[in-house]
């Protein structure tokens, strides 16, 4: 056990020194420095998620905004439709001529009333002629957005052959007027509850 007290000549304590230095490095490395740096990646893909996620959030918010803006101009502008009373029949014919005097000719047939509950649906079919197709969108667009609430279903659209407009067009439709209960009095036209469609 000679050797157990013998100092360090100063290469040894050089080496020594370096390999402290060296596992001192090393902790530092796996402990602390790859740590911090996964740390920071993490931080770095959360922001760059959130950042993604905010830009969404923003685009939705200025859509929602747009979409505001357009429904307050047109709210602005177009006349609100009502559900009318049971049996408005009288207005929505006299509401029907007054939008189709742009028509050069029309035919309307009602096929009947249905009711499901306080609704009342009364179906028609409409056709008529238009000089051009501008003309029968106005008209599309009065019927549509009138008072009565009217919901177009089915509709076709073909040219017309005509010497004095040759831009006119002719429209088939299909179209619903609604009406309530609500305030109606019933009569010997009202279906049952649930009757023909």
């Amino acid at each position: 056990m000679r050797g157990a007290n013998r100092d360090f000549n100063l290469t040894e304590r050089i080496l020594l020194i370096i390999l402290g230095l060296l596992v001192v490095g090393a902790a530092y490395y796996y402990c602390v420095y790859l740590a911090v740096n996964d740390n920071l990646a993490e931080a770095r893909s959360r922001r760059e998620s959130l950042e993604t996620e905010l830009s969404g959030v923003q685009m939705y918010n200025a859509r929602m905004l747009r979409m505001q803006e357009e429904m307050d101009a047109l709210g602005a502008k177009a006349e609100v439709s009502r559900m009318e009373s049971y049996n408005n029949s009288k207005a929505e014919i006299a509401l029907l001529n007054d939008i189709l005097v742009a028509a050069n000719q029309y035919s309307i047939s009602f096929s009947g009333l249905s009711r499901n509950g306080d609704q009342i649906r009364r179906s028609f079919e409409l056709r008529f002629t238009a000089n051009d197709f501008e003309t029968a969108e106005a008209i599309l667009a009065r019927l549509s957005q009138s008072s009565c609430r009217c919901l177009i279903g089915d509709m076709s659209c073909s040219s017309v052959r005509d010497k004095e407009h040759p831009e006119a067009v002719d429209l088939n439709l299909v179209a619903t007027f609604y009406e309530t209960m609500v305030g109606g009095t019933p009569d010997a036209g009202l279906p049952e509850d649930g009757g023909k469609s």
